[in-house]
């Protein structure tokens, strides 16, 4: 469980990084632009639809995963920023 923790935080440390090298802030998040790009295939008449968005929405999971441990990390730190 410990090297779980770890892993994940590793990922939020490294999601943050990525994302001060980043070119200015996204107006969206990479949850909604994978959204955004699940809607855009949904729509579409493309060979192998259903194959592309399963792969999309298994990366969706993950992303809604990693988003919600680093809103969780910053909420950990300002608690521990009050005691």
């Amino acid at each position: 469980m410990y090297k779980v923790f770890n892993n994940v935080m590793s990922a939020c440390k490294t999601s943050k990084e990525l994302e001060a090298i980043a070119l200015g802030k996204s107006l969206l998040s990479s949850v909604n632009y994978i959204k955004r790009l699940i809607q855009a295939e949904v729509k579409s008449n493309r060979p192998n639809k259903k194959d592309r968005l399963g792969q999309l929405r298994h990366y969706l999971e993950h992303t809604e995963l990693l988003a919600a441990a680093r809103y969780n990390s910053k909420r950990s730190h300002l608690y521990h920023e009050r005691l």
